[in-house]
């Protein structure tokens, strides 16, 4: 089986699940790669990879492909990260608004990890500013501690202390990411691609307590 996740679900939940698949099919053989869903979902189409692992954003408008199958892992709610040191970092809530003048750590190019802050931003009349690019979320809020600038995170990109960074919530918009199993359309019946799948799903039952609810407290480094 030849098997894709996005960095934070390749971590969270897909290099998780491979040992005891691993074990409980002993003759099955896996290949791994991390890749964004702009990346993977055309390799799953072209027959390169059999199971990716995906996320969308929602408030970016949900893609619908005929041509591949998926199953929704988890959802997880996106917050705000302002370095510690903002004038705002103190405030319960923030909103959208008020981050006009800021700028943004977003994702690269042409991915949903920048279209994600531009449709909120312009839900506020704005662009954002967006000079710091970067898919990997530890790079990102390495920026946002080290002031320059602010972004938004997932709780799967929380891995660590951040001493020189606030979560919070923002107020007035809500934001969440799901995580979803993709195959192509009509191949659940392969028994390699359903035990990926079943060891995908059990991954996910067993982390999804942990995640906070988007009325919850973020989880977290310095508060807001």
């Amino acid at each position: 089986m030849r098997v894709s996740a996005f960095p934070t679900g390749a971590r969270a939940l897909l290099v998780p699940a491979l040992p005891k698949l691993l074990q409980t099919h002993p003759n099955l053989r896996v290949s791994m790669v991390d890749l964004e869903p702009e990346e993977s979902l055309p390799a799953l189409k072209a027959e390169e990879l059999d199971v990716v692992v995906t996320y969308e954003w929602n408030v970016l408008p949900r893609l619908e492909d005929a041509g591949v199958e998926r199953e929704e892992l988890l959802c997880e709610p996106v917050y705000l990260a302002l370095p510690a040191a903002h004038p705002l970092a103190s405030r319960e809530t923030v909103r959208v608004a008020d981050l006009r003048d800021e700028e943004w750590i977003v994702g690269r190019d042409s991915t949903s990890m920048l279209e994600l802050v531009i449709a909120a931003t312009r839900r506020e009349g704005y662009e954002p500013r967006t000079d710091f690019h970067s898919m990997d979320f530890q790079v990102i809020l390495a920026a946002v501690g080290a002031g320059l600038g602010v972004a938004l995170v997932p709780p799967l990109a929380l891995i660590g202390t951040y001493p020189d960074v606030a979560i919070g919530h923002l107020e007035g918009l809500r934001l969440d990411r799901t995580i979803w199993a993709t195959i192509r359309r009509g191949s659940s019946g392969n028994p390699g691609i359903a035990a990926v799948l079943a060891a995908l799903r059990e991954t996910a039952a067993r982390i999804a307590p942990q995640f906070p609810r988007s009325g919850e407290e973020p989880p977290g480094t310095a508060p807001m």
